[in-house]
């Protein structure tokens, strides 16, 4: 795959907002200039960062949940300070964008962040197995969307096969797995082998002409680095002509110049909707919306929670309550309760056993989560002895709302609808026993093929997998 170039991709957009402007009769000239974003960061003097994985793979069998993201991070981490390249202070393992914005409120790394945007996909065919991991990367100063580097870092490994071992599941699991972990160190090796992944570039942001003697001479004032002038007077132009795009796309600019970020992102919000559709809306800006509008509704978020002390701390104690239960099976939500609190151990959290915590509700009159509107979650803080908790509803055997709590404000810091929690009757064991016979069989067809052992293939409860989903979003600190 070749990779594109961030100066292609930016000529790019600007050829299509050309595009749109000709068609809509709005024919005119496109300028840059560059704003720095670091001047509204904590001055680091290092090379410390936090970690944003985002982390996508396509692996052909997600129930056995192949990869482990949480490998990628420990020897990406390794090799960056093996090299003197930087050092991994904390990071988090996330599926979108959407799971970073819940964060930008209530967690500030105090460090620069290093987004990775990850892919991870295994093909196979008759003869080749091939695992290809990819990522495009950038060094930026808050817990936002950015446009990543348009040059990628990719490792690829694969394996020729003979026509008769034609791949089957065990094949499969028993060529990735050793490989997994080399993988992942050849892609750190290739990464941290580039220069410049420090750098603290600027962005670029872009005014269009628009076709009134008024317009082009804001657009003038513009170009010469006078913001605020240039924003009075598009609001001017605004006054007698509300529903000409270039005007809010132009005032986005000037807003963001001037770091008005909730002003910025509602003239870009009008920009999308006045815009042209049909065939000149395929020239008004569209590529740029997957780019500037989550990256304008990110700092509008950091800029609004800047003065605000961080929520989360990552050493906080965990309490994990009793769900509010919607299903007729009294088992399963503590059960649940249990995987989570395994995972909250493996992760490292300092979190109160959960028959010490039920003990304690009980003494304050709470036996169940159905009970908790009763009171604030100050107070459940207060009687647990936690400083974050993990609250749930039960929505049916197959699915689970869990929300994470910050005790003292109440603010909820993350949450998450997950399936596999409670799934044990129609997952968990259905899945397990039929594919258990499966793999029986094929290993048995493999030692009479082949006088070597079978891999040991794991068969994870799916109430685990999902309590794994749900945790790895949290920051955390990294250790070596």
């Amino acid at each position: 795959m070749r990779s594109r170039s961030v100066s292609a991709s930016i000529t790019s957009w600007f050829l299509l907002l050309i595009g749109f402007a000709s068609l809509n009769g709005c024919a005119g000239t496109s300028t840059t200039v560059q704003q720095n974003l670091w001047q509204y960061a904590t001055p680091a003097f290092s090379r410390d960062f936090h970690l944003v994985l985002v982390w996508k793979e396509s692996l052909g069998i997600q129930p056995l949940q192949m990869a482990h993201p949480e490998d990628f991070v420990r020897i990406f981490g390794n090799e960056c300070a093996r090299r003197g390249a930087g050092r991994m202070v904390s990071y988090q393992i996330l599926e979108s964008q959407e799971e970073l914005f819940s964060w930008i409120p209530h967690y500030k790394p105090g460090v620069p962040v290093l987004r990775v945007d990850s892919s991870l996909t295994l093909r196979y065919s008759t003869e080749t197995y091939k695992a290809d991991l990819q990522a495009f990367w950038r060094y930026q100063p808050f817990l936002l969307d950015m446009a990543p580097e348009e040059e990628s870092a990719q490792s690829t490994f694969s394996k020729r096969l003979a026509a008769e071992d034609i791949p089957d599941l065990e094949d499969l699991l028993t060529w990735f797995l050793p490989l997994e972990k080399q993988l992942y160190q050849d892609f750190s090796a290739k990464f941290f082998s580039r220069t410049g992944l420090f750098e603290r570039k600027p962005i670029r942001v872009f005014y269009l002409t628009g076709k009134t003697p008024e317009m082009k001479a804001a657009f003038v004032t513009a170009q010469s680095g006078d913001s605020p002038k240039a924003n009075q007077l598009w609001l001017q132009e605004l006054g007698r002509d509300k529903n000409n795009p270039v005007l809010y796309l132009n005032l986005s600019a000037a807003s963001q110049m001037l770091g008005e970020w909730d002003q910025a992102l509602d003239n870009y919000q009008k920009f999308s909707f006045t815009r042209p559709r049909g065939l000149v809306g395929a020239f008004s800006g569209l590529p740029l919306e997957s780019y500037y509008l989550p990256f304008l509704q990110g700092m509008a978020l950091v800029s609004k929670h800047a003065k605000e002390r961080n929520r989360f701390n990552p050493d906080s104690r965990l309490a994990i309550l009793p769900f509010e239960n919607y299903t007729n099976s009294l088992e399963h939500p503590m059960k649940n309760r249990e995987f989570l609190q395994a995972e909250s151990l493996r992760w490292g959290h300092t979190t109160v056993p959960i028959p010490e915590a039920d003990e304690k509700l009980r003494l304050n009159g709470f036996t169940d989560g159905g009970q908790f509107r009763a009171t604030t979650p100050a107070s459940l803080g207060k009687f647990v002895g936690a400083d974050i908790l993990l609250m749930g509803e039960q929505q049916s055997i197959l699915k689970s709302a869990l929300s994470l709590v910050h005790a003292a404000s109440g603010q909820t810091l993350f949450s998450k609808t997950v399936s596999g929690i409670g799934n044990v009757d129609r997952g968990t064991l259905k899945f397990s026993i039929k594919q258990k016979r499966e793999y029986d069989r094929i290993r048995s067809e493999r030692r009479k093929r082949k006088d070597t052992a079978p891999a040991d293939i794991h068969f994870p409860d799916s109430r685990a997998l999902a309590a794994q989903l749900f945790f790895r979003p949290w920051p955390r600190r990294f250790k070596e």
